[in-house]
């Protein structure tokens, strides 16, 4: 099916979806899958903010619905660099769209998935400024327990955009190497999660 009309606003049909699924539920269905064609909607540059945005939020609504999507876009209309603007928001890819993953987890605002450098500093500083996390002057956690290797020009450059923006982005679970290097390099404004104290047995 394609998608609906690229000039409508696609956070609305969240409440379509919800809809949709729960009458395939009512139906005696376990669910519903929907496959889109999404070409249209991101050919337009100036869009893209807001479809990337849409695609993080239906990433999040999968969590807690039984709804599955399957997203295909047409490769040769739009080349490789939109393919990996809009395949680091998803899940899972067909082959390697992108170094790193930032994808809906429960209980923080998003989670870090692969491998982060130079090259790819810009794209994730560009998704995260899409998704809003974090917004300015909050506070918002990511999940880094699936972060294998950031570099320390992306480190460098992730803590500086987020201290611009006056906010805090707390690591969830990194890898010790990580924390190690937020050390040495003494960033300001990324930090890692304290861990919860174990509870005492009573």
């Amino acid at each position: 099916m394609p998608a609906s009309d690229p000039a409508a606003d696609p956070v609305d049909e969240l409440h379509d979806l919800a809809a949709m699924t729960q009458d395939s539920i009512n139906a005696g269905y376990t669910g519903l899958r929907i496959v889109a064609n999404g070409t249209l909607r991101v050919l337009n540059p100036r869009r893209r903010d807001r479809i990337v945005r849409y695609e993080h939020l239906i990433d999040r609504f999968c969590l807690d619905h039984a709804f599955t999507r399957l997203c295909a876009f047409d490769t040769t209309a739009l080349g490789a660099d939109v393919l990996a603007e809009l395949g680091c928001v998803h899940t899972l890819t067909y082959g390697e769209l992108s170094s790193f993953v930032l994808c809906a987890a429960r209980g923080v605002d998003a989670a870090l998935v692969g491998s982060v450098d130079a090259f790819s500093i810009g794209q994730l500083l560009q998704a995260l400024g899409r998704i809003g996390v974090p917004r300015a002057g909050g506070r918002a956690v990511l999940d880094a327990a699936d972060l294998e290797f950031i570099d320390v020009r992306a480190l460098r450059d992730l803590d500086g955009r987020v201290a611009d923006a006056g906010a805090t982005l707390m690591l969830r679970s990194p890898p010790i190497f990580v924390s190690r290097l937020m050390e040495l390099l003494g960033v300001r404004a990324v930090r890692v999660e304290p861990a919860e104290p174990p509870e005492r047995p009573v």
